[in-house]
């Protein structure tokens, strides 16, 4: 680090050397002691000391000088380091150059010859104490003076900023308000959404019980009189049959409409619970008899296992009658020829089902006895992305390509409610292409329900009570099933050497036609789009009819498949469906489908649409036999035979 420099000006060498030994004693340690003999020379110094940046605390000038006089040195000493504080040591007292030194030089003190040492230190300390403390407050005031600056700096951007951020929350808060405006339209637009959607959902619900019950009155005539000719005599087999039919069919509109009066009962609070106490053990049991014939018909193996640790409680018969009878159907629905559908039941605490309900995050309010009913199949399952909307009503999740489900989708939104309606749970567990499993869990004691009608009678004679009109329909579906399958086992054999084949997968809709049309045709039957493929190719028949929704492959692949292929693309087809729409009846035509008919339709306009494309077929084949000169027939007999 540099040291300052304290500078001693003086023509008498002597008072020099004295001056510059008694400083170089007291202050040779902290700084560097300069000396000069005159004004000029001391000037020399003072500006190499300048260039070299170095500090000037204190100038001690002699007055008497040859040249320069002291009081203009010091002048000259001031002009240059204004803060030096300057000291004039002179033997001869000149107030006139003491007041010019005081007034130009800044003169710090005065001190006469010869100099007391003790004061001149002190002088000396004095001086260069009071110069660095300057030097200090100075360096101080500058550092400050940066601060005040940057602060002022600082002050104006944050005024920017606060201008700026002010001026985008008062954005912000407009957008806000204009936002809060539209939330507030949106809401009041939502309310009055909510309000029509809720008058629109109570007047379906009541439609749904008007229509419904307008329904019941024609179908008990109608049910009643197909009762009446069923027992009469004077129905031929082929009556009989159609008689048959016609009652499985009104006897599902039937179910269908108790459905739809269950859903509006829960829609509009009527619901109400009845108890009857028993064993429901024997009363599971009874309803589980009704689908043995079913069973056998579709040569699934049906395993029943019901614990005889049951005892005696309390449910509502008809609840429990429709919840296993429409989880039972769906499992016979959906699971094919050979395999397996099984059917658990078993009496459970309230312990036991708080561990369920811990894994699948459900609560259980209610602590007493539950049954259990466990509903397994080894059907198609339930695709993973669709399992969640099950149970949504009028909610139809096939599986695509494999299995087209009838029906109106509300037999498990109906279940589901009917089991959180007695304070039950319901679970399903479902893997695409193994099969599905629904777990019901009801309470069996008369504390697990609130409001609940008590019956005097026992619930043990179920069978009795029962409507009637499953079990009924079961037993009817299965004899005219196998009806239906020894039909299916010969060929509908007519005089006429045109043949037809029908493609249907609704087995009564099939044999209906079959029925219908075998008097003028020979008639082959497939059940399914990839069924009807294979006959198509192997006996190339002169007409084609088929539905369009089938499982496997639908009419649609079905039909541009037949169309694409040499043997086939010459086979006229008419598509039967029960989709009306424009689109629907486009997309059919344009698969190189010939005719397309909408269900329900009249047979009779069915006959006359086959009759007409079959004589288009025979002249066009007479037209072309007639341009080349051959019979076509015999052509082609004539290439097969080689």
């Amino acid at each position: 680090m540099k040291r300052a420099v304290i500078l001693c000006v003086d023509d008498e060498k002597e008072i020099l050397t004295s001056l510059k030994a008694q400083l170089i004693n007291n202050f040779g340690r902290e700084y560097k002691i300069e000396i000069a003999e005159n004004g000029e020379e001391a000037l020399e110094i003072i500006n190499e000391i300048k260039l070299n940046k170095l500090s000037l605390p204190a100038v001690i000038a002699d007055h008497i000088m040859p040249g320069m006089k002291g009081d203009e040195l010091l002048a000259k000493v001031h002009q240059i380091f204004p803060r030096t504080n300057n000291i004039m040591l002179t033997g001869q007292a000149d107030v006139d150059a003491v007041g010019r030194a005081v007034n130009n030089a800044h003169l710090y003190r005065y001190i006469s010859k010869p100099w007391n040492p003790t004061d001149l230190n002190l002088t000396i300390a004095e001086a260069v104490k009071s110069y660095f403390q300057d030097e200090t407050i100075l360096e101080q005031n500058q550092e400050l003076d940066k601060l005040v600056h940057k602060l002022k700096n600082y002050s104006v951007e944050l005024e920017k900023k606060v201008k700026e951020r002010t001026a985008e929350v008062s954005k912000q808060k407009d957008e806000l308000n204009e936002n809060l405006k539209i939330i507030k339209t949106a809401h009041q637009k939502l309310f009055v959404s909510e309000k029509k959607l809720k008058k629109l959902d109570e007047f379906k619900s009541k439609f749904f019980a008007n229509i419904s019950h307008e329904f019941r009155t024609p179908l008990s005539l109608i049910l009643a009189s197909i009762d009446d000719l069923l027992i009469s005599e004077i129905l031929n087999a082929d009556n009989k049959y159609a008689v048959h039919l016609i009652k499985k069919n009104s006897d599902r509109l039937y179910r269908l409409v108790n459905q739809l009066l269950e859903l509006s009962k829960l829609d509009e609070g009527k619901m109400r619970m009845s108890l009857s106490q028993g064993n429901i053990c024997h009363a599971l049991k009874d309803i589980l008899s009704n689908y043995d014939s079913v069973a056998k018909r579709k040569r699934i193996k049906f395993k029943i296992h019901i614990s005889k640790d049951f005892v005696d409680g309390y449910w509502d018969r008809e609840k429990l009658e429709m919840i296993v009878h429409n989880l039972l159907s769906n499992a016979f629905k959906y699971t094919p020829e050979y395999g397996e559908i099984s059917f658990k039941s078993n009496q459970l605490r309230a312990k036991d089902i708080s561990e369920i309900n811990s894994k699948n995050n459900a609560d259980n309010p209610y602590k007493g006895k539950y049954v259990s009913i466990k509903i397994s199949d080894s059907g198609f399952g339930i695709p993973a992305n669709k399992i969640d909307k099950i149970f949504d009503r009028f909610e139809k999740v096939d599986v695509e390509q494999k299995f087209y489900s009838e029906g109106m989708g509300i037999g498990l939104a109906l279940t589901k409610e009917l089991v959180n309606f007695q304070n039950g749970f319901l679970f399903v567990k479902s893997q695409e292409g193994k099969g599905s499993t629904f777990i019901v869990y009801i309470p069996i004691e008369k504390s697990g329900f609130q409001n609940a009608e008590i019956l005097d009678g026992k619930a043990e004679n179920l069978t009795d009570q029962f409507d009637g009109v499953v079990k009924q329909d079961l037993e009817k579906e299965a004899s005219i099933s196998r009806s239906v399958k020894s039909r299916e086992n010969k060929e509908y054999q007519s005089t006429n050497s045109l043949s037809i084949l029908i493609v249907e997968d609704n087995d009564d809709m099939r044999n209906y036609l079959a029925n219908k049309l075998n008097q003028n045709y020979i008639v082959e039957l497939a059940i399914d789009g990839d069924d009807g493929l294979q006959k198509a190719i192997e006996i190339i028949p002169d007409l084609i009819v088929t539905d369009l929704m089938m499982p496997k492959r639908d009419g649609l692949s079905l039909c541009n498949l037949l169309k694409e292929d040499q043997r086939t693309n010459h086979i006229p087809i008419i598509i039967l469906t029960a989709k009306v729409s424009v689109e629907n009846r486009i997309e059919g035509l344009q698969t190189g489908a010939d005719d397309y008919l909408e269900k329900p339709f009249k047979i009779d306009e069915l006959r006359v649409r086959i009759e007409n494309l079959i004589k288009q077929r025979e002249k066009l084949r007479e037209k072309y036999s007639k341009m080349i000169g051959y019979d076509i027939e015999e052509l082609e007999l004539s290439d097969m035979n080689g």
